[in-house]
């Protein structure tokens, strides 16, 4: 066991936030994708509850191999958002900002060992005053428990002999590996499942399964930030990985015999497409789908728990359907429109790089289409209400780095034989919408 850090030597490290630099931590499996990696966090190890910031003289000592707990938030503490980027270098994890965050991890994780999304957990209640208070729903949205259990790997790293840091790790693997359905390989979005809406869907929707999956990959792959996980963690992920990708090759869409892309969210009975909000309908999604598409390139092809072919069909299928709905010579402006208020439109420009709808129909030939609040489809920009235009990312570019730098690497690096895309044509593969905006629509 490593003794306990000296507390002189701890506040030292205040200083060391300067000279630490960031640098990046996407695994280095998802580097060339741009998907970063990113997870989430814990509370009490015993109870998972913690009073509600009271800290007595006894919770400063420091337990063996842990660092010292600051007992007010030390001055020039991150905020949560940048903190979990996770581009700190790993000294900075030895600094009493990183172990007065890690004890407002701790104690926002559920008892089921997941957390709630959207807390700054660089603050503590009864102690900070715009801390927020506790959340027992836990979840794999907006990049919850994905996120703090890979900052809590991270912090392992500078503290591999603390109890409650390693305690609140494995409770939030316990959690992913609880949440994930036995009969068909996803997760949902929350956990436990709720008895309605579109949260127990299997959940693609921002990167959340892709997140989960991202982990298990990196423990079954040895990746060395997860060089503490023990064997038998390791073999659970490894099961866990290998269930997800048969669920992602099963939940591809299928449309007259050819594979194609992916919803943002399908259902966790008939693997088929589903909605959720009321401006999220069914769709051929031209952001997650690309997400789920990056992600199979990250996989080990000579791997024997890996179906190679599977996964080559998939990722192929994929390609050449992304290929297809690019749109050109269209450009997406997000600003504030004539009224004042947040709003986004589109404007011709040949020169413009190509963009992809956040919404395709199912069926050929694959037409972008807009929702409001109303969940009445609409096949223009400039029919949708100003809140929603301005609310919301109707376009985007997710599938550029996958086409256009991942997919011939990934031919070349697993002697696939034969890149779908051959010389891809300068030739538009699909509109925007009906009409092009010359500004912000009305």
């Amino acid at each position: 066991m490593r003794p306990a850090v000296p507390i002189a030597f701890a506040c030292a490290q205040l200083f060391c936030v300067v000279a630490c630099g960031r640098d990046k931590s996407l695994s280095t499996l998802d580097a060339a994708t741009g998907l970063a990696d990113l997870g989430g966090l814990a509370t009490d190890v015993s109870t998972g509850d913690l009073s509600a910031g009271d800290l007595s003289a006894g919770d400063l000592v420091p337990d063996p191999g842990c660092p010292a707990i600051p007992t007010t938030r030390p001055a020039g503490t991150p905020s949560w958002s940048s903190i979990a980027d996770l581009r700190n270098a790993q000294g900075w994890y030895t600094t009493p900002f990183a172990a007065y965050v890690t004890e407002n991890v701790l104690y926002y994780q559920n008892s089921n060992g997941g957390w709630p999304k959207n807390i700054d957990m660089s603050y503590r209640p009864g102690i900070d005053a715009s801390a927020s208070p506790r959340n027992d729903k836990s979840m794999i949205d907006n990049d919850a428990t994905t996120t703090q259990i890979r900052y809590l790997a991270f912090v392992l790293g500078s503290w591999p002999d603390c109890p409650r840091y390693a305690e609140g790790f494995g409770r939030g693997m316990r959690f992913l590996f609880d949440a994930q359905y036995p009969t068909n390989g996803g997760w949902p979005q929350v956990y436990p499942i709720e008895p309605t809406g579109y949260s127990r869907h299997i959940t693609y929707n921002d990167n959340a399964m892709v997140h989960v999956l991202q982990i298990m990959r990196d423990i079954a792959y040895g990746e060395p930030l997860f060089k503490f996980v023990d064997v038998a963690t390791i073999a659970k992920a490894t099961l866990a990985l290998g269930k997800g990708v048969d669920c992602v090759l099963k939940t591809q869409i299928v449309v007259d015999g050819t594979k194609t892309g992916w919803c943002a969210q399908h259902d966790a009975v008939t693997l088929l497409p589903a909605n959720a909000r009321a401006y999220e309908l069914v769709s051929q999604s031209g952001k997650e789908g690309a997400q789920v598409m990056a992600f199979l390139m990250t996989l080990d092809l000579d791997r024997p728990d890996m179906p190679r072919k599977g996964i080559i069909d998939a990722v192929e299928a994929a390609v050449l359907f992304h290929d297809q709905v690019k749109i050109l010579g269209t450009r997406y402006v997000q600003g504030t429109g004539d009224a004042g208020a947040e709003d986004s439109w589109i404007e011709s420009d040949p020169a413009a790089a190509p963009i992809w709808a956040r919404f395709y129909e199912l069926q050929p030939p694959f037409r972008p289409f807009f929702c409001d609040r109303d969940g009445i489809k609409k096949y223009t920009l400039a029919e949708i209400g100003v809140e929603r235009r301005g609310g919301y990312a109707w376009y985007g570019r997710d599938p550029a780095a996958p086409l256009g730098v991942t997919y011939p690497g990934w031919v070349v690096k697993w002697s696939v034989g034969r890149n779908v895309l051959g010389n891809p044509s300068a030739q538009d593969a699909g509109t925007a919408d009906a009409g092009v905006a010359d500004g912000p629509s009305p």
